[in-house]
């Protein structure tokens, strides 16, 4: 435990120093953020290669098994509703799911969220069982 606490007041000097240059440059926290979403991407395009494969041209291609999910998931949909949710409940179970995470459902909306999970599990466990099929 005593070797801890050196690699600690270390770290602290390091935040300390690289905070101190930030404020220096004029780069705010709010700048730093702006910059997470790209810097996100390259970090997983340089771990991930085979993921973010791109043609001569620049655009991204599509991995086999990317081909092959969204083909399979295109015939489970053109069996029919019964193995999708509507764009509309789809919408409003993300919505109702956001608020559930906020702590902010009424009963009725609780209720609602509920009867959505179970037809969302349904429609999955019928696409699996028709996955052999298509």
């Amino acid at each position: 435990m005593a070797e801890q606490l050196p690699k600690q007041k270390r770290f602290e000097q390091l935040c300390e120093t690289f905070a101190s240059r930030l404020e220096k440059a004029g780069i705010t926290e709010a700048d730093l953020q702006a910059t997470l979403p790209q810097t996100r991407r390259q970090l997983m395009e340089r771990r991930y290669p085979k993921l973010f494969m791109t043609t001569k041209t620049g655009k991204s291609k599509t991995t086999k098994s990317k081909k092959r999910r969204r083909s399979i998931g295109q015939r489970l949909d053109a069996l029919g509703p019964q193995y999708r949710l509507s764009k509309e409940q789809q919408r409003r179970m993300e919505e109702l799911l956001a608020r559930s995470a906020e702590g902010r459902l009424t009963r009725a909306e609780r209720r609602e969220l509920n009867a959505l999970l179970r037809m969302s599990e349904e429609v999955m466990l019928r696409r699996a069982e028709a996955m052999e099929r298509v």
